[in-house]
């Protein structure tokens, strides 16, 4: 009977050598075990962006910390030339209000020298030939004056003369009598209301 070998590999295989062979031996993880595996170094690598990540911000903002303690500095050498200013500028206002008020009296001063000016004026223009003053107290509101004359007349003129720059005048008049049989009248001049005069010296 013939027999036909259908598999001729196997057959083959029965008069293969013995000898040794190796086999690499093969690990294999299942996935649940990377995905734990890669948890861990995803959290160190997060961290450590994290940590380099707070040290670039640490170093901004040290740096703003500088950028501010040197604006501080400005600011108080800043502050310090405007309290100087602000004190030199008190002092400038406390010596404008003393100059103003020395300018005020020095006006006030003028006038009144003006004033009295005018008034002097007045009466040394009133004053007529023959008679004599022998005192004068003057004032912007209120003068007064004392003489004599050997006329009555010249009193009346000296009083229409007054009239000119005075709107009130009170006079009084007294005849004496000197050495020798010698007649004289003296007078009080009580003015008031000086009024302005045309001319002036």
């Amino acid at each position: 009977m013939i027999r036909i070998n259908l598999n001729p590999e196997k057959k083959k295989a029965k008069f293969k050598k013995k000898g040794i062979s190796f086999k690499a031996p093969s690990i294999s993880l299942p996935r649940q075990g990377i995905l734990y595996a890669g948890i861990p170094v995803a959290v160190i690598i997060i961290g450590i962006g994290y940590y380099f990540n707070l040290q670039f911000q640490i170093k901004d903002l040290q740096n703003k910390k500088r950028t501010l303690l040197v604006e501080k500095t400005k600011y108080r050498m800043a502050k310090k030339q405007i309290d100087i200013l602000k004190s030199k500028i008190k002092e400038a206002e406390m010596m404008k209000d003393d100059v103003s008020r020395k300018i005020k009296i020095y006006q006030r001063l003028a006038k009144e020298k003006r004033d009295f000016g005018k008034i002097l004026y007045a009466i040394s223009v009133s004053v007529p030939d023959g008679v004599w003053l022998t005192s004068l107290s003057i004032s912007r509101n209120d003068s007064k004056l004392k003489g004599y004359t050997f006329d009555p007349q010249y009193i009346t003129i000296f009083y229409q003369n007054l009239k000119k720059f005075y709107k009130d005048i009170e006079f009084r008049s007294t005849k004496r009598t000197g050495e020798k049989s010698l007649v004289f009248y003296s007078f009080n001049f009580d003015m008031k209301n000086f009024k302005r005069a045309e001319k002036s010296p």
